[in-house]
């Protein structure tokens, strides 16, 4: 049901301009304005995961040829990803944007004459939905890149960057240097979430510091550093208020 236009990726159903609350990641910023052209990293993603799920189940029960099935699907899925999902001019994973199949315009009165006035709704040239922030680490967290690739080398260094994710509180949700950064509802254009957090722990720990790459160093550093930093700030403000928090604040880690 959430398939999208492109073979193997898939799309948010049901989403609306501001939010798509069916990924958990609500106000976290999508395409200009929901379409069928557009994809999304994250579901994709997580069809990878569900797929190898399925295939692992399907192995205990001893299902003959299903096992075999559903990891043909999680590879055909985890290649489209990486070709289909990935910006060259951005070194990064991000949303296909797609685009309407008309003009659509926002349309705002003001509020001293009353008049409407429209204004073209702008979608971005790349296709791409150039914005940097958790959606960007999917590929990483649901362990789909492979050791060596150059596409695990960037998406390191957009982690290990303290102008984009980086805190000493844990991983921002999105980039300081966004625009979008800090606006609206605020709740997943900064923040520090913990289940996100623990995913790339996850992810570092159990693939990308156990296999032999280029980038092990790497990874193993950003590890303990992150480790560090999230155990920190959760223990820090749990000492604090009592508490343990879900997210936490991107600039003063309270």
């Amino acid at each position: 049901t959430q398939s999208s236009n492109y073979p193997n990726l898939y799309r948010w159903r049901g989403r609306e301009k501001d939010h798509t609350l069916t990924s958990g990641i609500d106000d976290y910023p999508r395409a200009p304005r929901p379409n069928p052209e557009e994809a999304h990293v994250d579901l994709s993603c997580w069809m990878v995961f569900a797929s190898e799920s399925m295939a692992k189940i399907a192995e205990v029960l001893n299902l003959g040829e299903e096992p075999k099935i559903w990891n043909s699907e999680r590879d055909s899925i985890s290649e489209s990803i990486q070709k289909k999902f990935w910006n060259p001019a951005l070194s990064s994973f991000q949303d296909l944007s797609g685009r309407p199949t008309q003009d659509d315009f926002d349309v705002v009165i003001d509020p001293q004459t009353g008049v409407e006035k429209k204004f073209l709704v702008i979608f971005p040239q790349s296709g791409f939905v150039e914005h940097f922030g958790y959606i960007n680490l999917f590929p990483l967290l649901m362990r789909i890149l492979d050791p060596n690739s150059p596409q695990l080398k960037s998406t390191l260094d957009l982690i290990e960057n303290s102008d984009q994710l980086w805190s000493n509180a844990g991983l921002r949700s999105m980039s300081k240097s966004d625009p979008s950064f800090g606006t609206g509802e605020n709740y997943w254009r900064g923040p520090i979430w913990i289940n996100i957090n623990y995913l790339v722990l996850s992810a570092l720990y159990n693939r990308y510091i156990k296999v032999e790459g280029p980038y092990k160093q790497q990874a193993e550093r950003i590890y303990q550093n992150l480790r560090k930093n999230v155990m920190t700030t959760i223990l820090r403000e749990h000492q604090r208020t009592g508490f343990f928090w879900e997210q936490y604040n991107p600039i003063t880690g309270q």
